[in-house]
């Protein structure tokens, strides 16, 4: 996962995604002259275009709050909505019933077994007679054998030095294929799994890492359809259409990594970009979803990694925080996965909401408006999403020595899943996670926050 222990910093950075958080610039400001420019054409969850027109809409007779049938039959005349620096576009809501807001537990599932699945991902390495080597780093092992094991911060009188903590927070198996630790897949006791079958192959190709390969088509599920005829030559020369990478990586997921999770979850693509890698040579890069038993999804985003420093006063200050899960599958070659990352998971606790009155499309949209600097112009998506928010980070008060520690967050702080409209300016930002710009509304309370700009903030609540 992005969230690591320091042995294994040198090998995350290679394999996980940087992000982003949250601008004052955008927040209102009484003195800015308010634009006169309204939003556009609105398209439905479907993605197709409504014919109706907002002047024969009566707004005042739509739901501000109700449960999600109410949420879900007014979802087209909600998107109809114009407002000064806003314009919301496309707009989904999951199949539920009910989207209640639980207390969870951060972990996986303690049988998954990360050998069996290695089995299976380095089949053909393993059969040509390339060792498997497996390892596990047990929760409370010391990291760093030259140091003492420290479960917090501590003072070395000696040198003056603050040392980090040097003990395991979550469990940790890694299975490495021969000698090259970058063909390799990790299993951690908090549900993250990722990987790669190929490893870098250094001195074969440069295809390991997707960053730095440009955009040729991208497909956002929801909305753009995709069909058999929609088919790339990859960088081995295969040929593959999207929807059968579609169903490959969708199947590796649901068969091989949701074993990992704690209760029942299913995955799908939400976006897939056709990168180029080459001339005539591409590879698909998936951003992937997640949706319970219940037919909620939950938001998937990859601007996390430098989401939070020791100036962020949500961190010190104990406040609560929108805590990010990334899901994606990188193929630079047909049937075979380049890298792999699933973040971390759960189990639902205790119910703290019932979430049968929730804010509609057009109240959350109004918030949203309201909230933001009256000058600018968004062009945004929403979606309704289950968000996890880290209830507090409390060590700014604990201890003696105090910094953010991203293991002791998701080891040993409260989290909670909470339905939020999620407005994007681009329905996924795995290609562009450190200018994401994403903004919140608490479909419960009507909290705005927001990460862009490289910085998460929340909104100051009206007077």
């Amino acid at each position: 996962m992005k969230k690591c222990q320091p042995l294994l910093i040198f090998i995350l950075a290679g394999l996980l995604l940087c992000g982003c958080v949250a601008a004052p610039e955008n927040l209102q400001s009484n003195n800015e002259p308010a634009s006169t420019e309204k939003g556009g054409d609105s398209a439905a969850v479907t993605g197709a275009e409504i014919s109706e027109t907002a002047e024969s809409v009566d707004f005042s007779s739509l739901a501000e709050r109700g449960n999600l049938e109410v949420i879900r039959s007014q979802l087209d005349l909600d998107l109809k909505k114009t407002y000064n620096n806003i314009t919301v576009r496309r707009a989904r809501v999951g199949e539920g019933d009910v989207m209640p807001t639980y207390d969870i537990n951060i972990g996986g599932d303690p049988d998954y077994d990360l050998k069996k699945f290695a089995e299976y991902l380095y089949a053909d390495s393993l059969a040509a007679g390339i060792s498997g080597n497996y390892t596990e780093f047990p929760i409370g092992s010391v990291i760093n054998d030259k140091r003492p094991a420290t479960t917090e911060p501590t003072l070395d009188e000696s040198t003056g030095h603050i040392f980090t903590i040097n003990t395991y927070e979550y469990g940790i198996e890694k299975f490495v294929v021969g000698d090259d630790p970058t063909q390799s897949s990790y299993y951690y006791s908090i549900g993250n799994v990722w990987g790669s079958q190929t490893g870098s192959r250094q001195g074969e190709n440069s295809f390991y890492g997707f960053e730095k390969f440009k955009t040729a088509v991208r497909y956002d599920l929801d909305y753009d359809a995709i069909d058999g005829s929609s088919v790339y030559k990859m960088s081995d020369g295969e040929e593959w259409s999207i929807s059968e990478a579609v169903g490959f990586v969708e199947d590796f997921w649901n068969e091989h990594l949701s074993p990992s999770d704690p209760m029942k979850f299913t995955y799908t693509v939400k976006t897939v970009w056709v990168l180029s890698t080459g001339e005539d040579s591409f590879g698909y890069l998936f951003e992937m979803q997640r949706k319970d038993e219940n037919g909620n999804y939950y938001d998937v985003e990859s601007a996390n990694q430098y989401l939070f420093d020791e100036e962020n006063q949500y961190i010190t200050g104990g406040d609560s925080f929108v805590y990010t899960n990334e899901q994606m599958t990188w193929c630079s070659e047909k049937e075979v996965i380049t890298q792999y990352i699933k973040d971390f998971s759960f189990s639902f606790g205790d119910m703290t909401d019932s979430g049968d009155d929730l804010l509609s499309l057009g109240a959350a949209a109004d918030i949203l408006s309201n909230a933001l600097a009256r000058r600018i112009s968004l062009d945004l998506t929403a979606e309704l999403n289950y968000v996890v928010v880290c209830k507090s980070y409390p060590y700014y008060n604990i201890w003696e020595y105090p910094f953010y520690s991203d293991p002791t967050c998701i080891s040993s702080c409260e989290f909670e899943i909470r339905p939020l409209w999620c407005f994007r300016k681009e329905q996924c930002t795995l290609k562009m996670p450190y200018s994401a710009e994403v903004y919140f509304v608490d479909a419960v309370t009507g909290e705005v926050s927001m990460i862009t700009n490289g910085k998460f903030i929340k909104a100051e609540p009206d007077n």
